[in-house]
């Protein structure tokens, strides 16, 4: 299993050129930054791979919290990541993901999921800034 990761750990760091955020995520997580609004990543990806991704997308002075794996072997699950990410950014959190692991996150632990592609990232900005614009 060593040998499997390393392989692709380093095809995935040589690949990192190719790697490009989901079409307006980006500006909308530039925005809701700007606003005030804390974003957060949960991914089952090792944590300096997770970073490097932020770095080469641009999105990484955007992002308030990181909960990534530590290695490929660490078992915390999506849903541990994101429990860990609630509970530092608040429980008014919505999340957003493009799996049926994050979906299923969002269910376990009560949270509001907006599935992409199904809402685009118009409509989660729009569902964000009036989560954040409540009282």
């Amino acid at each position: 299993m060593s040998d499997a990761i390393a392989v692709f750990e380093t095809a995935h760091t040589e690949l990192i050129d190719l790697i490009a955020p989901m079409p307006g995520a980006d500006a909308v997580l530039r925005e809701l930054c700007e606003k005030g609004v804390a974003v957060g990543v949960a991914t089952i990806k090792p944590a300096p791979i997770a970073a490097v991704v932020l770095d080469t997308i641009g999105l990484r002075a955007h992002i308030t919290a990181l909960y990534a794996r530590s290695d490929d072997m660490d078992p915390r699950t999506k849903t541990d990541l994101v429990r860990a990410a609630v509970r530092e950014l608040g429980d008014d959190a919505i999340y957003t993901g493009d799996h049926d692991n994050d979906a299923e996150a969002a269910f376990e632990l009560g949270l509001p999921f907006l599935r992409y592609p199904d809402n685009s990232w118009d409509a989660i900005r729009a569902a964000v800034l009036a989560t954040a614009d409540a009282p």
